[in-house]
C-alpha cells in the first residue's frame, strides 16, 4: 500500500538530526511504500501540484500540509515544459536538482538556494514583493488553493488527513480566516508550526521536540486507521 506525503520542510526528514514523524511513521507501519513528496519553501501551489500527483499514482493514503502565504514559485531558467508539475521543481531533500523552478519565502528566497540564485536576484525578488504585492489579496489565493486542495482529497477514493499547518499561523499573521470546520476531522491536532524556531534552518523540519513528532505520527496514524 503507497501512502504519499504532500507539504512543505516540516514535512520532510533530515536524518543528521534523528527521525521526524514521516520517519516515524515509515518505521512503525514497514508494510506501507511511502512516498515522501515534501519540499522544503514549497508553496500551497506546488504543494496542490504535490497532491496531484499522489492522486494520479493510485496511493491508498495521503497526508496534505498546507503551508504560509508567502512561499511563491519563481523560474531560474528556460525549459520546454507546457504544463507544471513537480518533476520542473528543485526539491533539496532529493535528486531532482537540474530543474527550471525553485519555490520559497520572497523574504529570504535565497535561504536554501544560494547556489542557484544571488543575493541581488534574492533582494530584486524581495524589493518587488514589498513595493507591489498585497498581502491580503495573496491570502485570499492562498486560500483557494488550500480549499481546491481540500476539495479534491475529500472527493477522492483515498484515506487521508491534512494539517492547516502554516497557513496564516497565529505566531505570522492576525488574520482570521475561514476555519474549514468540514475537514477537521482529518486534521492532526498537533501544528508543527506551534513549535517552529524562527531563523533555525537545521534539521530541515524545524521541530527537534522528539515528543511532538512522536504526536504527529500517532496522529496521523489514528486519523488514517493505521497500525489497526
Amino acid at each position: 500500500m503507497k501512502l504519499y506525503i504532500c507539504g512543505d520542510s516540516f514535512c520532510t526528514e533530515d536524518s543528521e538530526y534523528g527521525d521526524s514523524w514521516a520517519t516515524m511513521l515509515g518505521k512503525n507501519n514497514p508494510e506501507l511504500d511511502i512516498i515522501n513528496l515534501a519540499s522544503c519553501g514549497a508553496s500551497n501551489y506546488l504543494i496542490y501540484l504535490q497532491v496531484k500527483q499522489a492522486l494520479a499514482s493510485n496511493c491508498d493514503f495521503i497526508i496534505y500540509n498546507a503551508t504560509s502565504s508567502i512561499r511563491q514559485e519563481f523560474s531560474i531558467k528556460q525549459d520546454s515544459f507546457t504544463k507544471d508539475d513537480v518533476s520542473r521543481y528543485h526539491n533539496m531533500n532529493n535528486s531532482n536538482t537540474n530543474t527550471p523552478m525553485i519555490c520559497g519565502s520572497w523574504l529570504g528566497i535565497d535561504r536554501h538556494y544560494k547556489d542557484l540564485i544571488n543575493s541581488k536576484q534574492a533582494n530584486e525578488i524581495l524589493t518587488f514583493y514589498k513595493k507591489y504585492v498585497d498581502l491580503p489579496s495573496l491570502i485570499e489565493k492562498n486560500f483557494i488553493f488550500i480549499a481546491h486542495t481540500l476539495d479534491l482529497l475529500d472527493r477522492s477514493q483515498i484515506n487521508w488527513a491534512w494539517s492547516q499547518g502554516g497557513f496564516e499561523h497565529k505566531n505570522f499573521s492576525d488574520n482570521q480566516y475561514p476555519q474549514f470546520d468540514q475537514y477537521r476531522k482529518k486534521e492532526c491536532p498537533e501544528n508543527l508550526w506551534d513549535h517552529y524556531v524562527r531563523d533555525q534552518i537545521r534539521p530541515w523540519y524545524h521541530v527537534t521536540d522528539r515528543t511532538v513528532h512522536q504526536n504527529v505520527c500517532k496522529s496521523y496514524e489514528n486519523i488514517l486507521n493505521l497500525r489497526l
